[in-house]
């Protein structure tokens, strides 16, 4: 089996960082999501905002650090400096304005 996947971009880090490398972690995640959707109340409204805003925040940081940091010694100078590039113009334009 190769490395596990998700949608859920924040599990597939967890997943690959816990050295997960069973589907079994795909199937609990698939039928929790499926119990969630069932469920007729809003899961979220129990977590304060600040605790959800928090963890986007953490894996956000994260991401950004994986790829402009860590990433420096396992690709080449232009690549590096295509990725480089490509943040500050995401950064400096926007994605979707």
């Amino acid at each position: 089996g190769g490395f596990t996947g998700s949608y859920i971009f924040s599990q597939t880090i967890f997943s690959q960082r816990q050295g997960v490398d069973s589907t079994l972690n795909g199937w609990i995640v698939g039928l929790g999501e499926f119990v969630l959707f069932l469920v007729p109340i809003d899961v979220l409204q129990f977590f304060p905002g600040f605790y959800i805003g928090g963890i986007m925040a953490f894996f956000g940081v994260d991401i950004m650090l994986d790829w402009l940091v860590h990433s420096r010694s396992k690709v080449s100078l232009p690549e590096y400096g295509l990725l480089l590039l490509t943040f500050l113009l995401v950064m400096s334009l926007g994605v979707i304005e």
